[in-house]
């Protein structure tokens, strides 16, 4: 049963690199590609904890019990494996966790370096930072503000520099600080696997879209001076600047800004996906941590 548990958790993280590759709004791809890694991740954690789990009884009992068999087939040395999966799993999230968090700290330790914050005419709290890097972004905490650095804002006119806090105001609004942590978290902890860096740099991209299409639908901005604005941001980034292209596809888009309509049967796929994961991982872990429940209590 461990075993079904954790092939379910797999299904559910392999949900994000099907998103990518559908018709689907940016808004649904990164909403269901986050719940999808949330779950599949806890669900892996509580299969391996369940391959692990007949060490406890067999420590306690000193003879192997035949009722946990069906929890976790493969003897000792089974168990043995899921123990260190377990210990190395719990250790690599740890550090992903611990890693994520820094970066956010590190972030919000530059941003004191500006000025105070003061509220724009845009109506997002901004802190302008004499750096010259070309900066933009949100953050969400302690005080959800914008940081933006002194050449950005020389850079841009009144017109595109409102666009850009706008974009970032959607960020703000949309709490995406939770979507690109589980991204950043999905990427250190399952990187080492083919595609994952590909697919993560994607749903980032949809992230950023889903938060031009915001700002421009709540008219805090029209689509050609943000498309303008992120084309002139690009142009003045470095020549290896990582998202110039990306910047072009999300200022194309804006350009020609359209309803997404995908195929129906593209989100009832995903849909039905996600919730086989989700009914088929809570059934297995349920009936997995009932039937060890049973087993430990009647040892006692």
């Amino acid at each position: 049963m461990s075993l079904l548990v954790v092939i379910a958790g797999v299904m559910l993280l392999s949900v994000p690199a099907v998103a990518i590759e559908t018709q689907l709004t940016a808004e649904d791809k990164v909403r269901m590609s986050c719940a999808a890694i949330a779950c599949g991740s806890a669900v892996v954690a509580v299969g391996l904890a369940l391959t692990a789990s007949p060490l406890l009884i067999l420590w306690h009992d000193g003879e192997p019990i035949g009722e946990v068999s069906h929890l976790s087939p493969g003897g000792r040395w089974a168990w043995a494996a899921g123990a260190t999966l377990v210990v190395l799993a719990a250790t690599v999230a740890s550090n992903a966790v611990r890693a994520t968090l820094a970066g956010r700290r590190r972030v919000h330790a530059a941003s004191l370096l500006g000025a105070d914050v003061h509220h724009h005419r845009c109506g997002v709290a901004i802190r302008i930072v004499p750096i010259e890097d070309i900066l933009a972004l949100a953050t969400p905490s302690p005080a959800p503000h914008v940081v933006v650095s002194q050449t950005l804002h020389d850079l841009l006119d009144s017109g595109a520099f409102d666009a850009v806090l706008a974009h970032e105001a959607s960020h703000l609004r949309l709490r995406h600080d939770r979507h690109l942590f589980l991204l950043s978290f999905y990427l250190k902890v399952w990187g080492w696997l083919p595609r994952v860096d590909r697919i993560v740099g994607e749903l980032r991209h949809e992230v950023e879209k889903w938060a031009d299409n915001s700002a421009v639908r709540c008219g805090a901005t029209n689509p050609q001076t943000l498309a303008a604005a992120i084309e002139t941001v690009a142009r003045a980034s470095s020549p290896v600047y990582p998202n110039r292209k990306n910047a072009q596809e999300r200022a194309a888009s804006l350009r020609t800004i359209a309803p997404c309509h995908p195929p129906v049967w593209q989100p009832l796929a995903m849909t039905a996906l996600t919730t086989v994961g989700l009914l088929g991982s809570a059934y297995a872990a349920t009936h997995s941590l009932i039937d060890l429940a049973m087993i430990v209590s009647a040892i006692h």
